[in-house]
């Protein structure tokens, strides 16, 4: 994850702007920038919605996390897939295998 503090500004300036905001996380484990930029987000923007491409585990990092989605990949297919999520086409019928 590589981010500069003005781009970080540059979104939270302009979170206002929209009714919804997605955000992608990879292995949020090894990346304290990613992190904080995500709880950032979510700090100002409840509706934020947080897909992990790796695994579930990624959701234990953030905080005030109302909308999260795992897809254990980051695929082209997996892609597809939350592509057609977002735009209402699929449901995720998905279970965990751990608890949260």
């Amino acid at each position: 994850f590589s981010q500069t503090d003005e781009f970080k500004e540059e979104v939270l300036k302009n979170l206002n702007n929209y009714d919804n905001v997605i955000l992608f996380s990879y292995n949020a484990a090894t990346s304290p920038k990613q992190v904080e930029f995500i709880n950032a987000v979510l700090k100002e923007k409840e509706e934020t919605t947080v897909i992990s491409l790796k695994g579930p585990m990624d959701y234990h990092k953030y905080h005030n996390l109302k909308n999260y989605l795992c897809l254990y990949e980051y695929t082209p297919n997996s892609i597809r897939t939350v592509v057609k999520y977002l735009k209402g086409k699929l449901e995720p019928l998905g279970k965990l295998p751990i608890t949260l």
